[in-house]
C-alpha cells in the first residue's frame, strides 16, 4: 500500500439541504397555487406537476424534478472539477488544449450559475413570492441577445444556426428579467441535448394576439417536419425535463402563456412557447400617494404604475386616512406638507389604528433637515426621502420595504 497521502476531495455542495429547502417551498405552493385548474391551451388538462394529494406534500413530478436537478448539478461539478484538476496538476502541457479545457470549465460555471438562479426562482414561486415587474419587453431584441450569448457555446459544439428570430417581432407586456431567464434556460437545454454538428432553430411569429416561439435542436439527418428525432408528441413529464424547464414553465405560466416540450422528457430538445402580447397580469400592489400637488401626485402615480403597481391618490390627510382603510393599501407615499392635517399627524394616526398600523410608510418632503427626518422616523415612518424626488430612489425604497414586509 502506498504511503502517499490521499489528496482530500473538496466538499460537495449539500444537495440534500438544497432539495429539502426547495421541497418546503414547493409544498407551500400546494396551498396557494391554482395550477390544478386546466392549463391555457390544454382544455381540461391539469398542470402536470400539480398532482400532490394535499398541502404539505410534494408531487411525484416535483420530486422527479429535484432528482433531475441534483443530477444536473453533479454532472457539471464533476466536469469542472475534472478539468481543473488536470490543469492544476500540470497534466495538460499543450497550451491550446489547456485553453480549451478552461473554456469548458468556464461554460459549466455559467450553466451552474443559471441553475442556482433557477433554484431561487423555483423557491420564490413555491412560496408565492415570485412577483412580476411588468413593462414592455422588446422580444426581438431579447431573443437575439440570448442567441448571441450562446453563440460561442454552440460554435464550440459544432452546432449551426438554421434560423434566427425574424425582424419586427412585437413587444409584449411582461417581466423582461424573468422572461430572459426562462428563454435562456430553454435554449440551454436545446444546446445541451443536441448532438455535435447538429442544427439549432430559434424563430418566432405573431398572430396579433399571441407571440409564438420555437426553440429546437436537430441531430444530423433529422427532418424539421418531424419535430425532433421522428417524434412530435408533447411530453407532460415536467419533472424529468429538468430544473430549467420547470422554472421556465412557472415563469411563462405567470405571463398567462404555455410552454410545451416535444419528445421524451429527459431528452426533449424541441420547445414551443406561446405568450399573449397583452396578458392580464395582476398588479403588484396598491400604493397610496398622498400629495396635495396634483402634478407631483401624477408623476408618482405614473412612475409606480409603470412598474406594475396600482396608484391611488389622496389629496389631504383625511382623504388619506379614509382610503388607507378602504382600499387594502400595501404601502403609503406620504408628503409632509399637506393642508390642514400635516403628514406627521397622518403618519401618527396610521400607526395608531390597528388596521393600518403595519403599513409601510415612505414620507417625502422638501424639508431636508435632520430634525424633520428624525421626527418622521420617530413617529413611525419607514423611510424619509427629500424632494425633489429621484424616481429611481423612490422605487428602490418601495421595493425594499415591500420585500421586507413579504418576508415577515
Amino acid at each position: 500500500m502506498s504511503d502517499t497521502p490521499q489528496k482530500p476531495k473538496p466538499d460537495e455542495p449539500d444537495f440534500k439541504t438544497i432539495s429539502q429547502e426547495l421541497k418546503r417551498g414547493l409544498a407551500a405552493r400546494r396551498a396557494l397555487d391554482k395550477s390544478t385548474e386546466p392549463r391555457s391551451g390544454h382544455p381540461g388538462k391539469p398542470h402536470p406537476v400539480a398532482i400532490a394529494s394535499g398541502p404539505g406534500e410534494v408531487s411525484p413530478g416535483e420530486s422527479k424534478m429535484l432528482v433531475t436537478a441534483s443530477e444536473e448539478f453533479r454532472d457539471s461539478l464533476q466536469t469542472i472539477q475534472g478539468f481543473l484538476e488536470l490543469l492544476l496538476e500540470g497534466k495538460v502541457p499543450d497550451a491550446r488544449q489547456a485553453k480549451q479545457f478552461l473554456g469548458i470549465a468556464y461554460r459549466e460555471t455559467q450553466y451552474l450559475s443559471n441553475r442556482v438562479k433557477d433554484l431561487q426562482t423555483a423557491a420564490s414561486a413555491g412560496t408565492g413570492k415570485l412577483r412580476l415587474k411588468p413593462a414592455p419587453v422588446p422580444m426581438e431584441t431579447v431573443l437575439r441577445s440570448i442567441v448571441n450569448n450562446f453563440s460561442d457555446i454552440a460554435t464550440a459544439k459544432g452546432l449551426r444556426l438554421g434560423s434566427m428570430p425574424p425582424e419586427e417581432l412585437p413587444s409584449i407586456q411582461g417581466d423582461e428579467a424573468l422572461l430572459r431567464q426562462a428563454l435562456t434556460g430553454v435554449l440551454d437545454l436545446v444546446i445541451r441535448r443536441t448532438e455535435r454538428e447538429g442544427e439549432l432553430v430559434v424563430n418566432g411569429t405573431s398572430d396579433g394576439a399571441n407571440l409564438k416561439l420555437r426553440f429546437a435542436g436537430f441531430n444530423t439527418g433529422e427532418s424539421h417536419a418531424s419535430g425532433q428525432g421522428g417524434s412530435a408528441e408533447a411530453t407532460d413529464d415536467v419533472g424529468a425535463t429538468g430544473l430549467a424547464f420547470y422554472v421556465a414553465d412557472q415563469i411563462i405560466r405567470q405571463h398567462e402563456g404555455t410552454l410545451v416540450a416535444q419528445g421524451p422528457a429527459d431528452k426533449a430538445r424541441s420547445f414551443s412557447i406561446s405568450l399573449p402580447l397583452k396578458p392580464k397580469l395582476p398588479k403588484r400592489g396598491k400604493l397610496l400617494i398622498v400629495d396635495d400637488n396634483p402634478h407631483a401626485a401624477l408623476l408618482v402615480e405614473y412612475s409606480v404604475e409603470k412598474e406594475g403597481f396600482e396608484g391611488i391618490i389622496a389629496v389631504n390627510g383625511l382623504d388619506a386616512l379614509e382610503k388607507a382603510k378602504s382600499h387594502q393599501i400595501d404601502l403609503v407615499i406620504l408628503d409632509v406638507l399637506l393642508p390642514g392635517m400635516d403628514g406627521f399627524e397622518v403618519c401618527h394616526r396610521l400607526r395608531s389604528a390597528p388596521e393600518t398600523a403595519s403599513l409601510p410608510i415612505v414620507m417625502v418632503s422638501a424639508k431636508a433637515r435632520d430634525e424633520d427626518r428624525a421626527t418622521a422616523l420617530r413617529i413611525g415612518a419607514d423611510a424619509y426621502l427629500a424632494k425633489p424626488l429621484a424616481m429611481s430612489q423612490l422605487m428602490s425604497t418601495i421595493e425594499t420595504l415591500l420585500e421586507e414586509g413579504h418576508e415577515k
